[in-house]
């Protein structure tokens, strides 16, 4: 009985040693590439819109749109921008998270303390090319994404949100709600 339980112990235990083991002696040394840092933006950039996309078609899958998956998105990242939200905060916040994308552009329409409206041209739209539609999701549909995202981040921290199109360019305008 006790040398069943023995082996029980101690087998395991060897073919742990020798799985280490046998790894270390099979080890060779890897050189890896040293990436510029405009190949890594473009890899975040890729990597950033590839989950972006992975999101809506997991929405289409469970017969939701777009602008259901940025409200899921926008409820899970909506607490983390903090507890002192303002319009001029979300501004740059916003600024930062687009300034993401090399090819971004981004400009300050107004901005107080009462409100913030920036216009922005969606980095993404070159990924998608002349069709306007990559692996089955249109740019539309990316846009629609991310308003919904910007919408739900703004409105869960008390604040009002509007958004329009002006061609490729949209705009977001944010304002403390009025008697607030």
């Amino acid at each position: 009985m006790k040398s069943t339980q023995t082996i029980r112990l101690v087998l395991p235990l060897m073919l742990i040693f020798h799985a280490c083991s046998s790894g270390q002696a099979q080890a060779q040394e890897e050189t890896l590439p040293q990436l510029t840092a405009e190949q890594r933006w473009d890899r975040m950039s890729f990597l950033l819109e590839s989950w972006a996309i992975a999101a809506i078609l997991h929405a289409r899958a469970e017969q939701q749109t777009a602008e259901d998956a940025g409200q899921d998105i926008g409820e899970l990242f909506a607490p983390s921008w903090g507890d002192n939200f303002t319009p001029r905060g979300f501004m740059r916040g916003t600024y930062r998270n687009l300034m993401s994308w090399r090819e971004a552009r981004f400009e300050v329409l107004e901005v107080s303390d009462q409100r913030a409206s920036f216009r922005f041209t969606p980095a993404y739209r070159a990924t998608f090319g002349e069709d306007r539609e990559l692996l089955g999701v249109t740019v539309e549909e990316m846009d629609l994404y991310w308003i919904r995202i910007h919408k739900v981040i703004v409105e869960h921290n008390g604040l009002t949100f509007h958004s329009e199109r002006d061609g490729d360019d949209i705009i977001f305008t944010v304002t403390v709600p009025s008697g607030a």
